[in-house]
């Protein structure tokens, strides 16, 4: 964990601590895409009663194409944490529109989800069968589907997408003795959750699979080009 800078916290429960890996730029990626090259004066009047998310997403090409989103726009994240690595669109051509960027660009924090995954499994030497995703990510059916398409897991999600505010209030609660212990905090909000899970396409993660090693392939050289640029 300490060689490959994945960060450790101690937990909520006494003599336990948690782990994590980080994507600096996963979701604010995507907002900058959005607010960058879809302003709301742009959209077509018969969308603006949806999300711009969901209008992006409605129009996105329904097969992954050749260009690649390298989403290190402040830095990449763990394995290399490098604070001067930066972002890079590879594949354009004439006939990309801004759809087609659009969809590389969840693909490429997907494919970063994926770097992290692997590398959890390599320090624990335990796969990981299923993942819960919670926060903005988590509203797009789109994008939970995308998740277990490129890594091959279960996605689990719930109707409270804010897990983390609703953990911070479990804690509240506990730490003022509403809920005697942390177990009964969880089972007192637990049971009002509704789960639905994304299971993986066996076609989509092969294609997945070839563009995955290419992504890796490419955010490498960008990363050897931009030392050099130094």
């Amino acid at each position: 964990m300490y060689t490959t800078k994945v960060c450790c916290y101690p937990h909520s429960y006494q003599g336990r601590y948690c782990s994590f890996s980080q994507i600096l730029t996963a979701g604010a990626a995507y907002r900058w895409y959005k607010d960058t090259f879809f302003p709301l004066e742009s959209i077509p009047s018969q969308d603006f009663n949806k999300n711009v998310y969901e209008m992006m997403e409605s129009k996105m090409p329904d097969q992954s194409k050749n260009i690649f989103f390298i989403p290190h726009l402040s830095g990449s994240g763990n394995p290399t944490m490098n604070p001067n690595a930066k972002g890079c669109i590879y594949g354009l051509t004439l006939a990309t529109d801004r759809y087609d960027i659009a969809r590389a660009i969840l693909e490429g924090i997907t494919f970063e989800l994926k770097i992290n995954l692997e590398l959890m499994e390599s320090i624990t030497g335990n796969n990981i069968n299923e993942i819960k995703s919670f926060g903005g990510g988590a509203r797009s059916d789109f994008w939970l589907q995308l998740k277990a398409d490129i890594t091959e897991k279960n996605i689990i999600s719930s109707n409270t997408i804010e897990a983390g505010c609703l953990g911070a209030a479990l804690l509240a609660g506990y730490g003022a003795g509403v809920f005697p212990s942390l177990d009964q905090g969880i089972e007192a909000v637990n049971h009002n959750l509704i789960y639905q899970k994304y299971r993986p396409n066996p076609k989509m993660h092969e294609v997945y699979s070839q563009k995955y090693t290419h992504y890796l392939l490419i955010s490498q050289k960008i990363n050897e080009l931009y030392l050099q640029l130094e």
